[in-house]
């Protein structure tokens, strides 16, 4: 080998190692960043599971709310039964 081949063969390797380098930074970059989206990923499903959970208590308000004003419906209905019996007895009086 020559010194010119030497030369280039040594400007190739340079290029190598410099281009290693250079992807090792942004490899490490790219775990970075990784990284950072995986904390944002936990971060969302945490959010959705306290939004579900509100969800839930929402439901289960909501069926309370509906079970409350059917028993209202239902003593207003017996209340009304009930007065109209003492307006017909009021009546034969």
């Amino acid at each position: 080998m020559d010194n010119k081949s030497l030369e280039i063969l040594e400007e190739k390797i340079n290029r190598v190692i410099s281009k290693l380098n250079k992807l090792k930074v942004e490899n490490q970059e790219l775990k970075q960043k990784i990284t950072e989206l995986q904390a944002n990923v936990r971060e969302k499903d945490e959010e959705i599971e306290r939004i579900q959970a509100q969800s839930k208590q929402i439901t289960q308000m909501q069926s309370d709310a509906e079970t409350y004003k059917e028993n209202q419906n239902r003593i207003k209905e017996k209340v009304e039964t009930l007065l109209e019996k003492l307006q017909e007895f009021d009546d034969l009086q």
